[in-house]
């Protein structure tokens, strides 16, 4: 399978978008999601794992899928996401429900892309990803200088975020004892 034919092609809009075969972006009249899309992986690309690479676009293209879900297929979905867009996925990662399969399809995917409620770490994972993907959009600029993204709509609800997804995975709010060495043992290093 050829590594560029992804979901990411699935809701391309047809038009030159993507890089050139040397490598570099062109800059193009309209930027879409998949364009988008493409030029933050590809430059994640030059300085990440391969899996890193495939977590990030797994995130991307959930958090598109659920946006096309819930708003209709548009071709800058990732654009308009605003803050609401986002706390209402925050509440979807809590329970999520099955997509149609219709999307699933249009998606290449033969399975749901959530397997059920995700733990808070996962969560936090998740956000990180997608926040990070947006500082990235507002650096991605069109043939006239425009952001993709003009904002990062993650970065209005990151602190909640935190909260939310450490409640949701009951964890400890950093109330552990310190661990401390046997007084032999330290004795032992003092030496």
């Amino acid at each position: 399978m050829n590594p560029r034919n992804t979901a990411l092609e699935t809701f391309q809009v047809n038009s030159p978008a993507l890089p050139s075969r040397t490598g570099e972006f062109e800059l193009v009249d309209a930027l879409d999601d998949s364009r988008a899309l493409a030029t933050w992986l590809d430059s994640c690309r030059r300085f990440k794992s391969a899996h890193t690479v495939r977590s990030y676009e797994k995130e991307a293209i959930r958090f598109r899928m659920w946006l096309e879900w819930r708003k209709g297929d548009t071709p800058r979905l990732l654009a308009e996401a605003r803050p609401p867009d986002i706390n209402a996925y925050l509440d979807y990662l809590g329970e999520p429900t099955p997509f149609p399969a219709q999307l699933l399809r249009r998606y290449r995917k033969t399975s749901q892309p959530f397997a059920g409620t995700l733990k808070g770490s996962s969560i936090r994972q998740a956000i990180v990803i997608l926040a990070t993907m947006y500082d990235r959009f507002r650096e991605i600029e069109d043939f006239n200088g425009q952001p993709y993204s003009a904002f990062n709509p993650f970065a209005l609800v990151r602190g909640s975020v935190t909260n939310a997804a450490r409640a949701a995975a009951d964890e400890p709010m950093a109330t552990e004892q310190p661990k401390l060495l046997p007084v032999p043992i330290w004795a032992q290093v003092l030496k």
